[in-house]
């Protein structure tokens, strides 16, 4: 075994397969009884650090410290940097999080200066989505609460972002010309969406803008009649990272997981899962979900339609959790058991979402006991409903 710990490309091979699996408690003694000589080795550190991080509190000391080194021995390793910044986001650090970000990524993509911060301008101003980071579809619901706080303060603000959010963002936005990724736009000033979020909020997290802020006219609101209507999401798209290691998304589960709470009487489920094929959509027929309803959405505002005919969102860290939320439609959201920096520490209410309530694993891929948690509170909920 001793030999096996002084091979230090192992180790590093190894720590990068565990971690890949989510598996930081396994990873933990592998890189405790490393040789003191690994503590100079960046991709080390950065991997030992993240590890810690994972691990939950006990370790943030050291994971800080990983970090900080690993960064000292490779400075041109933006994963680096950007991983300590989630850190400290999660630390809720969010000051020195956001210094370290934004100096990390190049201003880029888009031909016009960007907004310096030193005053509110009198102009017009573009807000783009930076895919680099914070580009995603939940990313961007949840950030875009800043949008109309900065047209309160511009001239214009137009905002570029993917096509699926335009119908979304124009219904809820109407002071804010909101265009497709790609349109030709005319302004004196950019900024990215994330970067507007750090200038225009000051911590503490309390402070940020509650939803609901998407608003829109409803179409037909049938929740509150008939069997409690439920949507669900359950999973999304694992992926390969560019080592070749297999990285399932801690956030996802499989519909197997997600049986028991599926078999709750009194309850209607809806699939707000797209592309329901294979194993899933056969699961899903067998037990009568319903899956036409966003079989037919082709956008953000479609689905929102359809939420708002349900009574409860029940789904994992999701574009959809923050939809939900964003409109102030109760939803509970299952977290892994080291989430994003956004759902805090051991809370189970978010700053964010009024209208949420979260339920936390107390182990990787622990998410039995999730599910059995939530599978009560939904009986109690259908009993006091009626």
């Amino acid at each position: 075994m001793s030999e096996f710990y002084e091979d230090k490309d192992i180790i590093i091979q190894l720590a990068q397969v565990i971690k890949g699996a989510e598996e930081p408690i396994l990873a933990l003694p592998l890189i405790k009884q490393a040789p003191p000589e690994l503590l100079d080795v960046a991709d080390f550190l950065y991997m030992s650090a993240m590890i810690y991080d994972d691990a939950g509190y006990g370790f943030r000391e050291v994971a800080d410290m990983h970090f900080k080194k690993a960064i000292s021995l490779g400075p041109e390793h933006l994963a680096y940097r950007l991983a300590y910044a989630d850190f400290l986001f999660r630390s809720e650090r969010y000051k020195e999080g956001f210094t370290l970000y934004h100096t990390s990524l190049s201003f880029e993509g888009v031909p016009v200066p960007e907004w310096d911060e030193k005053e509110m301008p009198d102009a017009d101003i573009v807000v783009y989505i930076d895919d680099r980071k914070y580009g995603g579809y939940g990313d961007i619901i949840q950030f875009s609460r800043f949008l109309p706080i900065l047209a309160e303060k511009c001239r214009k603000v137009t905002l570029l972002t993917k096509c699926e959010l335009v119908p979304l963002f124009r219904k809820s936005f109407k002071t804010i010309d909101v265009q497709q990724n790609g349109s030709s736009i005319c302004a004196h000033y950019a900024v990215s969406l994330f970067k507007l979020f750090s200038i225009l909020w000051n911590p503490p997290i309390e402070t940020v803008p509650t939803a609901p802020y998407l608003f829109f006219e409803l179409g037909r609101d049938s929740s509150g009649s008939g069997p409690l209507k439920v949507g669900v999401v359950w999973t999304g798209q694992s992926y390969i990272a560019s080592n070749g290691v297999y990285n399932p998304d801690k956030r996802h589960m499989t519909i197997f997981d997600m049986v028991p709470l599926l078999g709750v009487e009194g309850a209607k489920f809806i699939s707000l899962q797209k592309g329901d094929g294979g194993v899933d959509g056969r699961v899903l027929k067998a037990l009568s979900i319903n899956t036409e309803m966003i079989s037919a959405c082709e956008d953000f505002f479609d689905t929102a339609m359809v939420i708002q005919e349900l009574d409860l969102i029940i789904t994992i860290d999701s574009a959809v959790a923050h939809l939900a939320g964003a409109i102030g439609k109760p939803v509970w959201i299952l977290l892994p058991f080291a989430c994003c920096w956004r759902w805090l520490q051991e809370r189970s209410d978010s700053p964010w979402y009024p209208s949420a309530r979260l339920y936390r694993q107390k182990y990787p891929w622990g998410w039995r006991e999730v599910i059995q948690s939530v599978k009560e509170d939904l009986e109690s909920f259908i009993l006091t409903s009626k």
